[in-house]
């Protein structure tokens, strides 16, 4: 379905990508990086699950459980850093 907002969307992009390619190309390596952020948080969320789930007894004496949730937040947080910020700002 054709809505008001999604045709502005488009014409918006024509006309940036007209007036300032350089802005388009920036956002479309926005749209790339977000959907590898996306694809990132998921396999990193699904092998927390694998963990969680093949983990038995107390997870905290599980040396692998732990190194691989360690590693799990670090990666996440390093993905996170930037992320919906503007090319440019702090």
């Amino acid at each position: 379905m054709t809505t008001p907002e999604g045709l502005e969307d488009q014409l918006l992009g024509i006309v940036v990508a007209k007036e300032r390619p350089d802005l388009e190309e920036e956002k479309n390596k926005l749209i790339v990086t977000g959907a590898e952020n996306k694809r990132k948080l998921k396999e990193i969320e699904d092998e927390i699950l694998r963990v969680l789930s093949s983990s038995e007894g107390n997870i905290l004496e599980d040396e692998g459980a732990v190194n691989i949730l360690q590693s799990s937040k670090v990666r996440k947080a390093g993905g996170a850093a930037g992320v919906g910020k503007p090319a440019g700002t702090c």
